[in-house]
């Protein structure tokens, strides 16, 4: 016999459910990121609106608003088959190539125009971007991260000081260029499409494009395939065929350009690249955490061999700790992350230990790169350090908004250094008296406004501390030489030219201190130097033509006067010269 069961009770229940409010749904995953996009935006907007009022700065106005190459669509053939001083207003070879950013800079001009503040605009965009790309490779990375872990290194890395160059630098593009295409290439590979992978081979060619320094991305790729993502490496044979074809075009267009590429590392001891490379660790590390020396013309002081044999196995046994660590829980993410943001570090700071050493003055552009790695790191210590309760949460949050406005405000103040040349220099000048950098380009900048004693001053204090600096040299030929001391700024140039041969116009400055002198056929050498260089100089076309009249070859005269005076039309010295010919010539 069947019992009937009462169903009474659970009926109540029922209609109470029925009742009751419904459950709030979760939030769209796209609609956080774009308020995390959108925040990102704002802190990048508030932190960097007063470089848009910022001058052209170094070499800004070359490659940007006075660059007759990033006017039209047909400027690209030359962008693309020069290295970059050719492809600008200054006509000069150089040994970089990196045509991608110079292109960005002739869309830049299309679309928004060609003041500063278009470049500086889309600068901040770029840095923006990066940002929001962080955030996203940090979600791809490790979904199972908090979102606190994805949002804290992210705002860090859009308002840090030391980010500011990079940011404030118009031609600080290359990196910023580059950095997003690294975060976009190891984004698109987590993808599991043969599209995917392809992509992100792509664009770490892309990278590669933008800057040299960035050739270190084939390896970041690899290692995260293998420490990230656990990949077998033969089912990623493809991609990195792809990253061969591309690292090879490469170097085969550099070689077509006639831009050197390892001549610089072979010509380097490994013992100064090694010192190089533990002062870059040990002073960006610095200025993340605490950012009050920053640099752009920072001086470089090569440390002690103990010094960087210590740095070294500091920077090795982090490493290997957390590789070890990793091997023995191979599945905790955050340790994972944290060795890849170690490797990232290290890894990417090995290209620019070149500058120490050969240019001897390192700036804060060179830890752009780098740091980015520092933030992966962050990110896993904010993980796994972040309190569980809301009571330390929020008394946490609100030292975690301090520092960022802190933060914040040491960038808007840094930027006001950037407002042009000058302030930028006395800049570093006050955070390092003893800085003969800054000495060398202040006194030209002095020079070039025609205030001679100043400039004596300043470049005879920085060749004192720097003897052997070349560019100080021959500022100081230029000066000597409006001071009417042609013997004296002929010797100058001569010991500039001793140390830097390819400089152009130090050997325009020397063909000047000839012809003063009447020397005539030393100044012709001098002058087709000048010329080989520079072809498009109007100088060193009216110097040559001033030695050749003289010797006799009027007809060759003429016509370095007709080049001269179609590159620039005012040149007095050359409408003087010329008009001397054309009565020569008349009846």
């Amino acid at each position: 016999m069947e019992r009937t069961v009462r169903i009474g009770p659970v009926g109540r229940l029922s209609r109470a459910a029925m009742n009751a409010a419904p459950a709030p749904r979760p939030k769209s995953p796209y609609a956080l990121a774009a308020v995390l996009a959108a925040t990102l935006g704002i802190v990048a907007i508030v932190t960097y609106a007063r470089t848009m009022h910022n001058a052209p700065v170094w070499d800004d106005a070359d490659l940007t608003t006075d660059n007759p190459y990033v006017q039209s669509i047909g400027g690209l053939a030359r962008i693309f088959t020069t290295d970059i001083w050719t492809a600008s207003a200054k006509a000069e070879p150089s040994s970089y190539y990196r045509p991608l950013p110079m292109a960005s800079y002739l869309v830049n001009r299309m679309l928004f125009g060609n003041s500063s503040a278009s470049y500086h605009g889309a600068n901040v965009f770029l840095h923006a971007a990066n940002a929001c790309l962080l955030a996203l490779f940090l979600r791809r990375f490790a979904p199972t991260l908090r979102a606190v872990a994805v949002v804290v290194p992210a705002l860090w890395f859009t308002a840090a000081p030391v980010n500011v160059e990079a940011v404030a630098w118009i031609s600080g593009r290359f990196d910023l260029l580059g950095v997003g295409a690294v975060l976009a290439a190891l984004i698109a590979n987590t993808g599991r499409s043969k599209l995917a992978r392809a992509g992100a081979a792509g664009f770490i060619v892309v990278a590669l494009f933008c800057k040299e320094v960035f050739v270190t991305g084939f390896v970041l790729l690899a290692l995260h395939d293998l420490l990230v993502l656990r990949r077998s490496p033969r089912g990623e044979v493809a991609k990195y065929t792809y990253c061969v074809a591309g690292l090879v075009a490469f170097f085969a267009c550099r070689k077509l350009v006639g831009v050197m590429s390892l001549d610089a590392v072979a010509g380097t001891p490994p013992l100064a690249l090694a010192q190089s490379y533990t002062f870059l660790l040990a002073t960006f590390m610095n200025a993340l955490v605490y950012p009050a020396h920053l640099d752009q013309v920072r001086a470089y002081v090569a440390p002690s061999y103990t010094t960087a044999a210590v740095t070294l196995a500091c920077a090795a046994a982090l490493a290997a700790g957390l590789l070890a660590s990793v091997r023995a829980r191979p599945d905790d993410t955050r340790l994972r992350l944290a060795l890849f943001g170690v490797a990232w570090g290290l890894l990417a700071f090995a290209p620019a230990s070149l500058t120490g050493p050969n240019l001897e003055i390192v700036g804060d552009r060179y830890a752009y790169y780098p740091l980015v790695g520092a933030f992966l790191v962050v990110a896993a210590l904010t993980d796994r350090a972040w309190p569980r309760q809301r009571a330390p949460q929020a008394t946490l949050a609100v030292v975690v908004a301090a520092c960022l406005g802190v933060h914040i405000e040491c960038s808007r103040a840094r930027l006001l250094d950037w407002k042009n040349d000058r302030t930028l220099y006395e800049a570093s000048l006050r955070d390092n008296p003893s800085n003969p950098y800054p000495m060398y380009a202040l006194g030209y900048l002095d020079a070039l406004e025609g205030n001679f004693s100043s400039a004596d001053l300043r470049l005879t204090r920085s060749l004192a501390l720097r003897p052997r600096s070349w560019r100080t040299l021959n500022a100081l030929c230029y000066v000597r030489l409006h001071q009417h001391e042609p013997a004296t700024a002929e010797e100058l140039c001569e010991r500039s030219l001793a140390l830097e041969a390819s400089n152009p116009r130090a050997w325009i400055n020397l063909a000047s201190t000839r012809v003063n002198q009447r020397h005539w056929a030393a100044g012709r050498d001098a002058a087709e130097q000048a010329v080989a260089m520079k072809p498009r100089s109007a100088e060193a076309r009216y110097l040559r033509a001033a030695c050749l009249a003289n010797m006799g070859a009027l007809d060759a005269a003429r016509d370095d006067l007709r080049v001269a005076l179609e590159v620039e039309p005012t040149h007095a010295g050359a409408r003087s010269l010329a008009a001397q010919l054309d009565t020569r010539r008349a009846p």
